[in-house]
C-alpha cells in the first residue's frame, strides 16, 4: 500500500495503490512477490494471454525522481534488448497511474541466494548453474551492457535448474548516456569488484569479478570478502586474497580453484576478459571432470605418504597447488617506511630523519603497484622498538623499511635496511657515509634499491615520480624540513615558527611550489585550531594557488587548497573541495587525506555510500590513524546507523579523548538515541580536555536544553561563537537543531536557513534528525527541505 500523500509527477493525482484484483491493463494483481531498493514485484495474472507474470513497479517515493524513473526505464530497455534462456524475459513496459512498470516472465522456483543456504550442493551442479549464469552474461556483454551488480539474488533458478539473471537497473549500455546523478551504490558491497569498490568506470570484467564472487560462494556457502563492517568489506575487496575452496568443502578441482583465482584477480587486466573465456574453462572442468584440466592435460598427482594423516595430505595438496607460480594470484605489494631514527651526538635532528622518512614515503607512493602506509600509521611506532614481524601484522604489510641517520656538522651517516616481514630476511641494506650535501643523491638511491629489491616495474611517469627530487637547495630543503616539523606540532606558536622558517627557505631560492605548498598548509592549521580565519584563508588559498602554478600535480598543495576551500563561506565551494582531492589521488591515488576528506564531505553530503568506499581506500594505506574510526562514525550518523556509529566513536574514543569533534558527535549521537546520561559523562569530560572550544560550548548547549534549562543553554551561545557557526554550514545545522530543541523555532529556522544557503543540502539527515521534530510542519521548514533536496539531487560528487 502506498500513503495518501504519495504523487505522480505534477502533484495532481494520487499514485496507483497497487490491491489484489486491481487491473492494471490486462494484467490482474494476485500478490506483492517481492520489493527492493529500485522496485516493488507482484505476480500478475496476464487476461490476455492467460498466463502469469511477474510486474515490476517502481516505488511511490521514487516515482518523482526524474533519475530514478529513468534509471527504471532503462533497465527494462536493457533486458529488453536481449534474448537468452539464462536471462529474464521483458514482455512490455508501461505506466500506470503515475506508476512506471514492466511485465516480466514469471519465474517459479527460487533465487540463488535462498538456494545457497540450503547447502550443499555437489561440485557437478555448481558447475551447470556457473555455465548458464555466464552464457547469460556472455549474451549481455556481447551486446554492450555490463550488469554491474551481479549477486546470488538477482540470479533466479526454476524448478527445472535453469538460471535466471535479473535486475539490470544499475546496467552500463555501451553507447548510451550516463545518468548525472549519484549517491546510490553502484553495485552491492560485498560483490562488487575493486575497480567499483574504488568509485573507478567499470567493465564486463567487472562483472566477472562479481561472478567469482557468486561462484565463491555457491562452494563455500560464504561470501569471500564478508567482513564485520561495510568499510572493512571493501577493504578485503580491494586488496584481500580468499581463502582456499578446500579449507570448507572437499573435492574442489584444483582447476577450479585456479578458474575462481584467475576470476578473482584484482588487477582487471590480469583477469579473465571475456566471459566466454571462463566458460571455456568450465565447460571443460564440467567435461572432463576433476582428472583433466581445462586444457586436456592431466593434473600432476602427489605421491601418498604411507603412514600420513588425511589432513596432512590436505595441507599438502593445497599447498602444492598455491606454490606452482601460474596459480598464485598476484598480491599487490606493500611496505611501510618506519621513523628514521636520531643517533646524532647531540640528539637534535628528529626534524630532519622524519623529513627523510616523509620524503621516500612520498616517493614510494606515486606507484600503483605497490601500497605505501602512510605517515600517520607508520609513524605511530616511532620511539618503539616493537618486532619487525608484530609492526608487519599490524600494518597489514609485506615489507618493512628501517633505518638511522647520524647527522654531525656537514657529515650524513644513513643505516638503512630493507625487510621481509615473513621471515625477518633482509632483502637489501647499505650504509651511507657522505656530505649533507648529497642528501637528494641518497633519497634517489634509496628509492630506486627499493624498487629493485622489490622487483617492481615502473610505468614511465612513475619513474619520473619516484625520481622527483623535492628541490636543488639542501639548505632550503632543510628549512622546508624544520617547517613541517613545526606545523606537525598543532600549536600556534610552533606554526608562527613553521612561517619564518619557509619564508627563509623562498628567500634563498625564490618561487618553489614545495615552499608555498608548505606555507599554505601553515596558514590552514592557523585557521583548523582557532585562529582568525578570514585574512588566514585568503592568504593559504592564494599560496596554494601560486605552489600548483609551479607544479600542478602536487598532491600536497590540491590537498591543503581543498582543506582551505572547505572553511569559505559559499555552497559552490564545496565542488572545489572535492574536485581538489580527486585531482591529489591523480597524482597520488593512496593519498589518505584526500581520501578521507572525500570520506568525510561525501558523508556530511549525505553520500554515505561513495563515502564507505572513500573511507576503505584510506584504510588501506593508514589503518592505524584514528581518523579513520572517527570518519567511520561519521558516516553511520549522517546514515541514521546510531548503534553503528556509537561503536566507531566508542573505539576511537579509546584511543583519543581529546579530540573536541569526536567527543562532541559521541555524545550527540548519544542523545539522539535518548542515552542522555552517557551523554552528559562525555560533555562533562569535554570541559577537562578541551575547555573553551566552540564543540564543548555546544555540548553544554546540547545538556542543557535536554535538561530543559535553556537560560544556561543560551548563554553558552556567545557572540563570538554565533560569528564562527554562521561560517559553516554544518555547524549552522547544528545549532539549528539545538533550538528546535529548546522550541524556538523561528531561531531554529533562521539557522537553518543560514545552514542550507552555505551548502548544508543533506536533506536526508534534516528528514530524520528527531531534534528537528518541532519545526517539522513548518512550511519554511518544509520550503527549505526541498530546496536541499533539489540541490542534492544536482550536486555532482
Amino acid at each position: 500500500m502506498v500513503s495518501d500523500d504519495a504523487y505522480d509527477e505534477d502533484k495532481t493525482r494520487p499514485l496507483a495503490v497497487l490491491t489484489k484484483g486491481l487491473l492494471v491493463g490486462h494484467y490482474r494483481i494476485l500478490e506483492k512477490i517481492g520489493a527492493g531498493g529500485m522496485g516493488d514485484v507482484y505476480l500478475a495474472e496476464d487476461t490476455e494471454l492467460n498466463r502469469k507474470v511477474a510486474l515490476k513497479f517502481l516505488p511511490p517515493h521514487l516515482c518523482q525522481e526524474a533519475d530514478c524513473r529513468a534509471r527504471f526505464k532503462r533497465e527494462a530497455q536493457a533486458a529488453a534488448k536481449l534474448s537468452h534462456p539464462n536471462i529474464v524475459t521483458i514482455f512490455e513496459v508501461s505506466e500506470f497511474n503515475g506508476r512506471p512498470f514492466f511485465a516480466m516472465e514469471h519465474i517459479e522456483g527460487e533465487s540463488l541466494a535462498d538456494l545457497i543456504k540450503k547447502r550443499d550442493h555437489s561440485i557437478e551442479k555448481i558447475i551447470d548453474l556457473s555455465i548458464q549464469i555466464c552464457e547469460g552474461l556472455n549474451k549481455a556483454h556481447q551486446a554492450g551492457i555490463t550488469h554491474r551488480d551481479i549477486k546470488p539474488s538477482n540470479i533466479l533458478t526454476d524448478h527445472d535448474g535453469r538460471a535466471k539473471i535479473v535486475d539490470f537497473g544499475l546496467a552500463s549500455v555501451h553507447g548510451s548516456e550516463h545518468l548525472t546523478k549519484t549517491g546510490s551504490t553502484l553495485g552491492t558491497i560485498g560483490y562488487m569488484s575493486p575497480e567499483q569498490a574504488r568509485g573507478e568506470e567499470v567493465d564486463a570484467r567487472s562483472d566477472l569479478f562479481s561472478f567469482g564472487t557468486v561462484l565463491y560462494e555457491m562452494i563455500t556457502g560464504r561470501p569471500p570478502f564478508k567482513a564485520e563492517s561495510e568499510i572493512a568489506t571493501i577493504k578485503n575487496i580491494v586488496e584481500a586474497i580468499p581463502e582456499p575452496l578446500a579449507r570448507y568443502k572437499s573435492g574442489v578441482p584444483d582447476e577450479l580453484q585456479r578458474v575462481l583465482s584467475k576470476a578473482l584477480t584484482k588487477d582487471r587486466n590480469l583477469r579473465y576478459q571475456h566471459a566466454d573465456e571462463i566458460l571455456a574453462d568450465l565447460r571443460a572442468i564440467q567435461r572432463d571432470g576433476s582428472q583433466n584440466s581445462p586444457r586436456g592435460h592431466q593434473n600432476k598427482k602427489l605421491p601418498l605418504l604411507i603412514g600420513g594423516s588425511v589432513l596432512l595430505l590436505a595441507i599438502l595438496i593445497v599447498g602444492y597447488f598455491y606454490m606452482r607460480p601460474e596459480h598464485t594470484p598476484p598480491a599487490t605489494k606493500s611496505i611501510a617506511v618506519l621513523p628514521f631514527v636520531d643517533m646524532s651526538p647531540q640528539k637534535d635532528q628528529e626534524y630532519f630523519c622524519d623529513g627523510m622518512t616523509e620524503e621516500i614515503i612520498n616517493r614510494l607512493s606515486s606507484i600503483k603497484s605497490l601500497r605505501v602506509l602512510a605517515r600517520t600509521s607508520a609513524f605511530s611506532f616511532k620511539g618503539k622498538s616493537e618486532d619487525i614481524k608484530i609492526i608487519g601484522e599490524k600494518l597489514g604489510v609485506q615489507t618493512v623499511l628501517e633505518g638511522s641517520i647520524r647527522k654531525s656538522a656537514n657529515h650524513l651517516r644513513i643505516t638503512i635496511q630493507l625487510i621481509n616481514v615473513a621471515d625477518g630476511y633482509h632483502m637489501w641494506s647499505e650504509t651511507y657515509d657522505r656530505d649533507v650535501n648529497d642528501i637528494f643523491a641518497i633519497q634517489d638511491d634509496i628509492s630506486s634499491s627499493i624498487v629493485s629489491a622489490l622487483q617492481l616495474r615502473l610505468a614511465a611517469q612513475e619513474k619520473q615520480q619516484v625520481e622527483r627530487r623535492p628541490m636543488d637547495n639542501v639548505d632550503a630543503y632543510e628549512c622546508y624540513l624544520k617547517a613541517d616539523h613545526e606545523i606537525n606540532r598543532f600549536n600556534e606558536e610552533g606554526i608562527r615558527r613553521a612561517i619564518q622558517y619557509l619564508q627563509n627557505g623562498i628567500d634563498l631560492i625564490g618561487d618553489d611550489p614545495l615552499l608555498y605548498s608548505g606555507m599554505a598548509s601553515a596558514f590552514y592549521q592557523l585557521v583548523n585550531i582557532g585562529a582568525e580565519q578570514e585574512d588566514y584563508l585568503k592568504k593559504g588559498i592564494e599560496l596554494a594557488h601560486r605552489a600548483l602554478a609551479l607544479n600542478p600535480d602536487l598532491p600536497e598543495a590540491h590537498v591543503v587548497l581543498a582543506n582551505l576551500i572547505f572553511w569559505g563561506p559559499y555552497p559552490e565551494n564545496m565542488q572545489g573541495v572535492f574536485r581538489q582531492n580527486k585531482l591529489a589521488l591523480e597524482s597520488n591515488p593512496n593519498e589518505p587525506d584526500a581520501l578521507r576528506s572525500l570520506a568525510f564531505n561525501c558523508a556530511r553530503m549525505g553520500r554515505t555510500a561513495e563515502a564507505s568506499q572513500y573511507l576503505a581506500r584510506a584504510e588501506t594505506v593508514d589503518p592505524l590513524n584514528t581518523w579513520n574510526r572517527i570518519t567511520a562514525g561519521y558516516i553511520y550518523f549522517y546514515d541514521g546507523r546510531y548503534d553503528l556509529a556509537l561503536r566507531e566513536y566508542g573505539k576511537a574514543s579509546q584511543v583519543d579523548q581529546f579530540n573536541p569533534a569526536l567527543q562532541f558527535f559521541y555524545a550527540w549521537v548519544y542523545a539522539l538515541t535518548g542515552q542522555k546520561d552517557s551523554a552528559f559523562l562525555i560533555i562533562d569530560r569535554m570541559a577537562q580536555t578541551a575547555p573553551g572550544n566552540a564543540l564543548t560550548k555546544f555540548g553544554f548547549m546540547l545538556k542543557y536544553g535536554l535538561q530543559n534549562d535553556k537560560e544556561k543553554a543560551y548563554r553558552e551561545m556567545t557572540p563570538e561563537l554565533q560569528i564562527t557557526c554562521r561560517r559553516d554550514s554544518e555547524w549552522s545545522y547544528i545549532v539549528a537543531s539545538m533550538f528546535a530543541l529548546f522550541d524556538n523555532k523561528e531561531e531554529s529556522l533562521d539557522w537553518l536557513e543560514n545552514a542550507v544557503n552555505r551548502g548544508f543540502i543533506n536533506y536526508k539527515a534534516l528528514q530524520r534528525d528527531p531534534f528537528l521534530k518541532n519545526v517539522r510542519g513548518e512550511k519554511r521548514f518544509n520550503d527549505l527541505l526541498e530546496r536541499a533536496k533539489y540541490e542534492w539531487e544536482h550536486f555532482e560528487v
